[in-house]
């Protein structure tokens, strides 16, 4: 790994873990709020406007000012584009993991093997709007809020086997993976 990828990695692994901080202030107020206003329907503002669209948001500002900070020259490469991504989404989702020690040895191991891959996945992909060679940034963004909603929503929903997380974790961890293996490509 070369000077400009390592202080990607360390600056988004930062930025990522302070920006768990700052979902999480915005976050806890508006969860009594979302309860009054939609009632059994909280799970779905929950998951795709909580989750989805505040924890992406944030954790896509930090790997674009991890880009910025540490490689302001190329930070337009798709490659750094990636890699501050998935550092950012490790970041979140150790941070946010903390917050659930309270819960116990097993929600902890269910968290190593399901939200922690679902962050580093859904903020590859959201970084990957980062990159000059991605033709439509706005689409990949969106992609990184459904399954990131998508994933929550099979957690907190009554009404679904919670085991259907497994299939956005599954496709966004894939889409990750093919981004990382074959490099950023126009989309």
């Amino acid at each position: 790994m070369g000077r400009a990828q390592a202080r990607i990695a360390w600056r988004g692994l930062l930025l990522g873990s302070i920006s768990a901080g700052l979902a999480l202030l915005a976050g806890v107020p508006l969860e009594p709020i979302a309860q009054r206003l939609y009632g059994e329907g909280s799970a779905l503002f929950r998951a795709f406007v909580l989750a989805g669209i505040l924890e992406e948001s944030v954790k896509l500002l930090a790997a674009r000012q991890a880009l910025r900070w540490a490689a302001p020259e190329d930070s337009s490469i798709g490659l750094h584009a990636l890699l501050s991504g998935i550092a950012a989404g490790a970041g979140f989702a150790v941070m946010e993991s903390i917050a659930f020690i309270a819960s116990g040895p097993r929600v902890l191991a269910l968290r190593a093997v399901t939200a922690l891959p679902l962050h580093l996945s859904c903020s590859a992909i959201a970084a990957q709007s980062l990159s000059a060679i991605t033709k439509r940034p706005f689409w990949m963004i969106i992609a990184a809020i459904v399954l990131h909603g998508a994933y929550d929503y099979a957690l907190f929903s009554l009404d679904i086997p919670n085991v259907l997380a497994l299939v956005p974790l599954l496709l966004a961890g894939s889409w990750a993976v093919g981004l990382a293996r074959r490099g950023p490509v126009e989309s």
